[in-house]
């Protein structure tokens, strides 16, 4: 099975991380777990990731200060916030940030998530066919 993405889940809830790990494998994406902060942005630095499911609350930094990491290191990386502790100032702050995706509520709606990832993947599949049709136009 050829693997649609790769993803970083970053939660310090190690049965969700397990199961988040289950569910997307199976769906054909590949997966790495990080339980917070410091440890996500140091295996961001030796892998590359398309996509990241991060906690808002991590025991070490937030999950704004994981997105900004993150980004930093690798540019095209998208992000989806996950949390349990939702307010509407969090969720603004949350999709304020640039290059995130969505804000999603814990227990997380798994049908919903994985609708989302697809069209994640397939937007980003279109997005490099056409700048492979420009450079072949240039």
């Amino acid at each position: 099975m050829k693997i649609k993405a790769s993803i970083l889940v970053v939660d310090d809830n190690e049965k969700l991380c397990d199961s988040l790990r289950d569910i997307l494998e199976d769906d054909g994406y590949a997966v790495e777990i990080a339980n917070n902060g410091k440890d996500a942005i140091n295996m961001s630095q030796n892998s590359r990731f398309d996509i990241a499911l991060i906690d808002c609350k991590l025991p070490d930094i937030s999950g704004a200060e994981v997105v900004n990491n993150l980004s930093s290191i690798s540019p095209l990386i998208e992000f989806i916030h996950i949390t349990a502790h939702a307010t509407l100032d969090s969720a603004i702050d949350a999709v304020k940030q640039e290059r995130v995706i969505s804000y999603e509520l814990k227990p997380l709606d798994m049908d919903r998530l994985l609708s989302l990832l697809h069209q994640i993947v397939k937007r980003r599949k279109a997005e490099e066919e056409i700048q492979k049709l420009t450079q072949a136009i240039e």
